[in-house]
């Protein structure tokens, strides 16, 4: 929420920033958990690696994440 603020406008406060994240996850969790759980078997994987893995893994999650939150932004 902070960072995706427009360059020249003012940072949203901090409880601002929680509520719209709120109000993006209303009727949303359930898909963010199922997306979560769905990484599990990838990451038992990169374990059995011992963690080498992790260096795809790690920015895959966050490259999966970062656009499920675009798509909430969108949405909504």
């Amino acid at each position: 929420m902070l960072a995706a603020t427009p360059a020249g406008q003012a940072r949203p406060r901090y409880r601002d920033a929680v509520t719209r994240s709120r109000q993006l996850m209303h009727g949303h969790k359930w898909q963010l958990f199922v997306l979560h759980l769905s990484f599990l078997g990838w990451e038992l994987l990169s374990i059995l690696t011992a963690g080498i893995g992790q260096l795809w893994l790690v920015p895959y999650i966050y490259g999966v994440l970062a656009n499920y939150y675009d798509n909430l932004q969108a949405i909504n």
